[in-house]
């Protein structure tokens, strides 16, 4: 009893489109808790983001993302699950690049994949930097765990230089 794409689809606008009740329990208070859901969502006006031919916010389509679960450092298997992704139907790839070993991998994970791939950094500034000259169309950061300020700014002036977003 498979739905048909059809049938998806009007199950899908009966369920979102209206205002619904939906009811939660709050362990806290061990009371059921009464919310209301608005459909369609109201979004917030964002500027629009260019993440390699990729446009993000600003009122375009919510775009796909997804992230490998590969080594990076392997670069075959890398390269193999990204073009999976993206043949998923992803609109952009994240990788994780956790150290230096990985980050060898970049450049030539970035000349073979010619849509928009993502750089998850932690905690190594250097690693961001890498990215960036490797030519990864975004980098996403969490400056709290990048450390001083002047490795955040650092990584913010050759992004900027170079035009990826930062996240």
């Amino acid at each position: 009893n498979r739905l048909t794409q059809t049938d998806f689809i009007q199950l899908f606008i009966a369920t979102f489109a209206l205002p619904h009740t939906l009811y939660t329990f709050d362990p806290s208070n061990r009371q059921q808790k009464l919310m209301q859901l608005n459909y369609p969502i109201k979004r917030r006006k964002s500027r629009g983001v260019k993440i390699g031919d990729c446009l993000i916010g600003g009122g375009f389509p919510v775009a796909i993302q997804s992230m490998t679960t590969t080594d990076t450092a392997d670069i075959e298997a890398t390269v193999t699950q990204v073009n999976q992704l993206f043949d998923a139907g992803a609109d952009i790839v994240r990788l994780a690049v956790l150290n230096h070993e990985k980050s060898n991998a970049l450049t030539e994970i970035r000349k073979r994949v010619s849509k928009p791939i993502v750089a998850d950094i932690h905690f190594q500034y250097k690693l961001a930097l890498k990215a960036i000259e490797a030519g990864f169309d975004k980098i996403r950061i969490n400056p709290g765990n990048i450390g001083a300020e002047w490795k955040v700014r650092e990584v913010t002036k050759a992004a900027k230089e170079r035009g990826i977003p930062i996240r």
